[in-house]
């Protein structure tokens, strides 16, 4: 939905990145929150919110890859991908 209420109906369950992560082992643990549709530089849309960094919930994870960022932050995930326009 890339955080737009007009995109919120149901999506397929995954895509070609998770299906290709899982077909070589990788466990998917969810999606995360991305500026809306993808442009901007900091981690909020009008659907899911803003993403909060896991040590400072005053503060914004920034970044366009935010829900990302803070996943790997908080100790949930070693790796991530960051799935907007700049891929970060």
């Amino acid at each position: 939905s890339w955080g737009d209420p007009e995109a919120a109906h149901p999506r397929p369950a995954s895509d070609i990145l998770v299906r290709t992560l899982q077909a070589r082992g990788g466990i998917v643990l969810g999606k995360t929150n991305v500026p809306l549709l993808g442009l901007g530089n900091d981690t909020t849309n009008p659907l899911y919110g803003t993403t909060r960094n896991p040590w400072r919930l005053t503060h914004s994870t920034a970044g366009s890859s935010g829900g990302a960022a803070a996943a790997l932050a908080a100790g949930m995930a070693w790796l991530s991908h960051g799935s907007d326009l700049g891929g970060s």
